[in-house]
């Protein structure tokens, strides 16, 4: 018998930056900001509030979180334990990658999943590899901050273990006893200065939720046309301006109601509507429902 099986040629470039192991005390912040590369977080033990978008994602021991490029986040350590845990930024030149990895803003693979997962033993090895006296390092509660030099066959073995790792977050991506949470938000293949831009549109949105604010003026603040803003806003969030800022004034509008007594037409006036009517018909129009009926009963 003379039989060959010969497989397609394989050239990609594996990029890691940031990647690190840190413990961060309680009450330890991080503020709103992105990356231009894929993250990957794994939280080894404690946990954290990952705001990302208008969301808050809560990891726990053993919870794999990959954030999409591009995408605003900060991190809040609000729990009485310190927060110990493996970060990675990487990208890969291979397109289907890419596309599977930048379909969603974020992804969340709870612990149970990752635990049956060759994740936990892949990011032990890159431990070893990185950061030798780690352990000790926690026991001692050592708060400085260290860069490991590595030799050239551990550099390989780190990009061995981070493309395993990779190739094993793709699996659990599939799999549908995997678990992993998508969010809506951003849509994928937003270039790095469309998502810069949009979220400084975003910033202006969410500091006018208490005024009449127009598109057109955020546009001119910007010093964009109203389609170019329109246009790259909704090419990075899946939706409009307008949009976006009728959903940050109906959530403003929901916890006023709540939590305040203030009548419905100050309410109005409060959040830049031109007259308790035009305020009760918008409200209507995105609960169903009008102000005075969405008020608990006392």
């Amino acid at each position: 018998m003379d039989a060959q099986w010969t497989f397609q040629s394989i050239t990609s470039t594996l990029q890691v930056t940031g990647c690190h192991f840190g413990i961060k005390p309680p009450g330890w912040s991080y503020p709103k900001h992105h990356h231009h590369l894929t993250e990957l977080v794994y939280c080894i033990d404690g946990e954290v509030t990952q705001q990302i978008g208008q969301e808050n994602v809560l990891m726990r021991r053993g919870d794999l979180l990959l954030i999409k490029s591009g995408i605003k986040h900060a991190t809040l350590n609000g729990a009485s334990i310190p927060y110990v845990f493996f970060n990675l930024h990487f990208d890969l030149d291979d397109s289907d990658m890419r596309r599977i990895l930048g379909a969603e803003p974020y992804r969340r693979i709870p612990g149970d999943a990752a635990s049956r997962s060759r994740v936990p033993g892949y990011i032990g090895e890159l431990e070893r590899l990185l950061c030798r006296g780690i352990a000790d390092s926690r026991t001692r509660g050592a708060a400085s901050e260290q860069h490991v030099s590595l030799d050239a066959g551990q550099r390989l073995a780190v990009q061995a273990h981070t493309l395993l790792l990779v190739s094993e977050v793709m699996d659990l991506l599939g799999q549908p006893d995997g678990h992993a949470e998508e969010a809506a938000g951003p849509v994928p293949d937003a270039s790095h200065f469309a998502a810069d831009v949009a979220h400084r549109i975003e910033d202006l949105l969410s500091q006018n939720v208490y005024s009449d604010i127009t598109v057109a003026e955020i546009a001119q603040a910007m010093n964009m046309s109203r389609y170019q803003c329109s246009k790259v806003f909704a090419h990075v969030y899946g939706v409009s301006p307008r949009q976006f800022l009728s959903r940050l004034k109906l959530n403003e509008a929901k916890k006023l109601l709540v939590t305040t007594d203030k009548p419905v037409a100050a309410i109005a006036e409060l959040l830049g509507f031109h007259s308790a009517t035009h305020f009760s018909r918008q409200f209507r129009r995105w609960t169903g429902q009008a102000p005075q009926h969405y008020r608990p009963k006392q």
